[in-house]
């Protein structure tokens, strides 16, 4: 708690303490959720592999049971007795990807948020155009050339 709110107070300004604390507060949240959705996926991977074998038999039982049913037109009924949850592959996609944003977030500022809108909307055809920033010198230039329509 200190190293994170007590920043730069002696140190340095209250500017660049907060910065500092927003980045600490930055890489904790990002930390936290990487290796959560690491865990989890780790956790489906084992899921997955450890049930491979019962599932591969369970398969094969029903396409043996099946190819019985149609040689000898019995009656049996044929069920997949073990089959994958595809709630854990679609939990294990997830985390896979959702680890792959958290990672690109990093490069996800105000600055660059403002730069993709002004993108889309040059691209989409809106009022998109930057403001013109002009620096001091220029713009004392600027009306001094223009002096004489002001008077």
């Amino acid at each position: 708690g200190d190293i994170i709110w007590g920043v730069g107070r002696e140190v340095l300004p209250d500017k660049a303490g907060g910065k500092v604390r927003r980045t600490v507060c930055r890489i904790l949240v990002f930390s936290v959720l990487v290796v959560l959705c690491v865990v989890v996926a780790l956790v489906c991977h084992f899921y997955r592999f450890s049930r491979k074998v019962v599932w591969e038999v369970a398969l094969k039982e029903l396409v043996l049971c099946n190819l019985r049913q149609q040689l000898k037109d019995g009656l049996q009924e044929c069920n997949l007795s073990s089959k994958p949850s595809l709630t854990m592959l679609e939990l294990e996609l997830l985390c896979m990807f959702g680890a792959g944003i958290l990672c690109s977030s990093w490069v996800w500022t105000r600055s660059s948020f403002n730069s993709w809108m002004l993108a889309v909307k040059q691209l989409f055809g809106g009022e998109g155009g930057r403001p013109v920033k002009l620096r001091k010198h220029q713009l004392i230039a600027q009306a001094f050339a223009k002096r004489a329509e002001l008077q």
